[in-house]
């Protein structure tokens, strides 16, 4: 559990903090989107007899709940904060002492690292095949089906580098860090890549921290959604206009136009030294937004403490 959460109990996958003053504050940072909040506030409210007042402030997940702003629920109030911290995988991170960036050596176009498959994953894969892109590339197909569709497999495993550790799922090493090093452009396809709301995880955000260009097959608007953390998206070297197809196979069938368009780009016609600075530079916004998930927490907490102090105010004793 991140220390800063420490304060607030936890309650089906949400964080809450209850001062007997019918006053909770609920955070919410689960990466699971589709979990209906809606039955939870309604647990919650019908345990306490409507006699509270709710904040819920949902950290990182980017579902919209209109039912929760009807008069149904007319002590909730329902605050989005898309923070970065709250992606899980954080946890195996020490921001506070992170090694240098890498000098830039580029020996490959792509990483393309896949472990729980999916039917977009696989239909890059394939992609990636058929137009001889898998030796422009790191690449990896595990057939991990734990969380994944045997549907969704492909034929036989795949794995054209070395690796010490074949990973079965999430852990400090797979989740931020990459078992290779000299490539410029990671490509990922999203865990949530078709759905209507874009839904980040490490894959895409990781580029940012270890020095990387992220190629990203996600909802549309992605791309968009990181210009507006802050994030320096290289879209003068990357044509994101794929970014902005609303229907998937579109998108799909762009975003496959990209990556043949930047494999044929020699690795010898990129500025090394502008990627270093552009790469330094996403670190320090990566932890600019973790410095502000810090602060969100404590604003949420003085919010709560106000809350309490006048709860006359909210609460109409």
């Amino acid at each position: 559990m991140i220390p800063e959460l420490s304060n607030f109990e936890i309650y089906h996958n949400i964080y809450w903090k209850n001062e007997r003053s019918s006053i909770v504050t609920l955070i919410h940072w689960d990466d699971n989107f589709d979990k209906d909040i809606v039955e939870w506030v309604k647990q919650v409210t019908k345990e306490k007899q409507n006699n509270l007042y709710i904040k819920y402030y949902r950290l990182y997940s980017f579902c919209y709940y209109p039912t929760l702003f009807t008069n149904e629920f007319p002590n909730f109030n329902y605050i989005h904060r898309p923070e970065l911290l709250f992606l899980k995988s954080q946890n195996f991170i020490d921001f506070n002492n992170l090694p240098k960036l890498r000098k830039v050596i580029l020996e490959k176009p792509f990483c393309f690292l896949n472990n729980r498959p999916t039917k977009q994953r696989k239909e890059l894969f394939y992609f990636f095949k058929d137009n001889q892109l898998l030796d422009l590339s790191y690449a990896s197909y595990n057939n991990n089906s734990q969380r994944g569709f045997i549907e969704d497999e492909i034929e036989q495993p795949y794995k054209n580098f070395q690796e010490n550790k074949v990973h079965v799922d999430i852990s400090p090493s797979v989740g931020n860090f990459y078992p290779v090093q000299d490539f410029l452009f990671d490509v990922c396809a999203e865990t949530y890549s078709a759905e209507n709301y874009i839904g980040l995880t490490e894959k895409s955000i990781k580029p940012f921290l270890w020095g990387h260009i992220p190629l990203i097959y996600g909802p549309g608007g992605t791309y968009k959604y990181l210009k507006d953390l802050g994030f320096d998206v290289f879209d003068n070297i990357v044509d994101t206009s794929f970014d902005n197809e609303s229907n998937h196979d579109c998108r799909m069938w762009r975003f496959q136009q990209e990556v043949l368009r930047l494999s044929k780009i020699s690795l010898t016609d990129y500025d090394i030294v502008q990627l270093e600075s552009r790469f330094y530079t996403n670190r320090n916004v990566y932890l600019k937004n973790v410095q502000r998930s810090l602060n969100t927490l404590n604003w949420i907490e003085q919010e709560t403490n106000f809350l309490i102090n006048n709860r006359e105010q909210y609460l109409g004793f």
